[in-house]
């Protein structure tokens, strides 16, 4: 049976991280999840659960537990980049979403690097820039610059078409970055609202060491 809408809104309300834009969420993106959830439900043999009927990206805020849902950005080049696919070529993959107004986001660069340099193949590293002033999405120009001018040895993406945001955000990103995100066999193991990169980590250490 079917869970009813309060039960499923309770139980997303619970699984969101703390200090994340649970408190101040807009109902209409509960609604919304509730719909493409029940949709998916009665055409699971036929739809792609990340997809809505009009091809749109699902919205979204999966958590820890949850599979990573299927979308696409953009790199510094202006190439397409499947994230899903993407992450599924290494051990673990790593996203650290971020954006210009971010000030904790252009710090944490070089803790990255080291990361980079730590694992080297091993783990799938991406900043992907979610936002130049909140609210506007992202450039191919914002990318470069951001990549160049902090000197950053991983891939810079960017969220120009606004698939991350609404498949990982809800449709609003808000002022909840940084976020953390591990994605280990296609699930999201680790959601960490402003979380230190050396949290990320020791997390890795402990699933691929």
């Amino acid at each position: 049976m079917r869970p009813s809408t309060l039960a499923l809104a309770l139980a997303l309300a619970l699984a969101s991280p703390m200090a994340c834009d649970s408190t101040t969420s807009d109902p209409d993106v509960v609604t919304s999840n509730d719909v493409v959830e029940d949709t998916t439900d009665d055409t699971a043999d036929t739809a792609d659960p990340d997809v809505t009927g009009d091809g749109q990206v699902a919205l979204g805020t999966p958590t820890e537990g949850d599979p990573f849902p299927a979308h696409s950005v953009k790199d510094c080049a202006n190439a397409e980049v499947e994230l899903k696919s993407w992450a599924a070529g290494f051990e673990i993959a790593y996203i650290s979403y971020a954006a210009q107004w971010c000030t904790a986001c252009r710090e944490e660069v070089p803790a990255i690097n080291a990361m980079l340099a730590k694992y080297g193949d091993r783990v799938g590293i991406t900043q992907l820039l979610l936002e130049a002033n909140p609210g506007d999405p992202p450039s191919q120009a914002l990318c470069s610059d951001w990549a160049g001018q902090l000197s950053t040895n991983y891939t810079v993406t960017y969220d120009g078409d606004r698939a991350a945001r609404d498949a990982m955000f809800g449709g609003a990103v808000g002022d909840t970055l940084p976020v953390q995100l591990l994605i280990w066999n296609g699930e999201i193991v680790l959601r960490s609202l402003g979380g230190s990169v050396e949290t990320v980590d020791s997390t890795i250490d402990a699933l691929i060491n």
